[in-house]
């Protein structure tokens, strides 16, 4: 059986100077997520003709907290949404194309506000508010309806802690049809980002790539501050062609190496992990590359989440063959 760790379970220190958050940020915090979908990119493949090239839209969405507002009565943490997006064709298209899109900056998508272990979400499209999360939860309970939920049939499996920034927050695992390895965490979301739907569908996955505050990377580890300035850009954690990494072969069978330019300095710590997210297989030092196994693999796309020793960290994208 393939092993799985969940960087959660490990004690992080409190940072100086970090703000206790309590239930909910409402300081200096930030989200990353990565978003793949499948997408069609219509190009001209001779001058004569218009084809539309099927493959993956990676997209970095970049959430981070504004200032106060109050938006139909009530005070509101804003909520600040900018995003990157990189278009990769499918294997063996008719025509190889990828797009590199520009960075979009941070624009409004609504406001936070808590009550107790409640949080609700003002959302700018409806211009309304909704529950976001509920984390006064036992063990067996149902998942209430919320922003991010509306699957009747899941519930708590079991609930344990974890200490991040100092702090004990409550990991709430949750069973039910379509959300196998979910997970709710206190005071971030949960394992697929703030705001994004628990419940995803096999054509599309978000995985929540890093949470910090003040200036500090809190999930999944202490590393660089996982906010506005964070400096790998897309492409390089996307593209296994790109400056920071070679997968040799890719797609492979049994197993993949993934070599390191040197630039990174020397692996800490990697993590494989599916298309939602879910934490696989992972490794400690290693000098500049890992071997992937595909051993219990299935078809598909994977990522290697890495590490290093010069406070850097990023996401290789590999994928396994039949």
């Amino acid at each position: 059986m393939r092993k799985t760790t969940l960087l959660l379970g490990a004690m992080i220190i409190a940072l100086p100077g970090l703000t206790q958050t309590g239930v909910w940020p409402t300081g200096n915090a930030a989200w990353k997520v990565m978003h793949v979908q499948p997408h069609g990119l219509l190009v001209w493949a001779t001058p004569n003709q218009l084809d539309i090239i099927n493959g993956l839209l990676y997209t970095e969405i970049s959430y981070t907290l504004g200032n106060d507002t109050v938006l139909n009565g009530q005070q509101y943490n804003t909520l600040l949404h900018g995003w990157d997006s990189f278009f990769e064709s499918a294997q063996n298209a008719q025509v190889d194309t990828t797009v590199d899109y520009p960075p979009q900056p941070a624009v409004f998508r609504g406001g936070f506000r808590s009550v107790g272990d409640e949080v609700y979400f003002w959302n700018v499209t409806d211009q309304s508010e909704h529950l976001l999360y509920d984390f006064d939860l036992q063990a067996g309970d149902p998942l209430p309806n919320s922003f991010v939920h509306q699957n009747a049939n899941a519930s708590v499996a079991s609930i344990d802690t974890v200490v991040i920034g100092g702090q004990p927050r409550r990991r709430y695992q949750l069973q039910g049809t379509g959300i196998a390895g979910s997970y709710l965490l206190e005071g971030i979301g949960s394992n697929h980002g703030p705001i994004e739907h628990i419940g995803i569908g096999f054509d599309i996955s978000d995985a929540l790539i890093c949470f910090g505050e003040e200036g500090y990377t809190l999930f999944p580890d202490t590393g660089a501050a996982c906010g506005p300035d964070w400096t790998t850009d897309l492409h390089e954690l996307v593209d296994p062609h790109g400056p920071v990494a070679t997968v040799i072969p890719n797609p492979f069978a049994a197993e993949a190496a993934v070599v390191f330019d040197p630039s990174v300095g020397q692996l800490e710590r990697w993590v494989l992990m599916d298309a939602l997210g879910r934490e696989l297989d992972a490794g400690g030092a290693f000098q500049n590359g890992v071997r992937i196994s595909g051993e219990g693999l299935s078809e598909g796309v994977y990522f290697v989440r890495w590490w290093s020793s010069r406070g850097l960290s990023g996401i290789v994208r590999v994928v396994k063959s039949a």
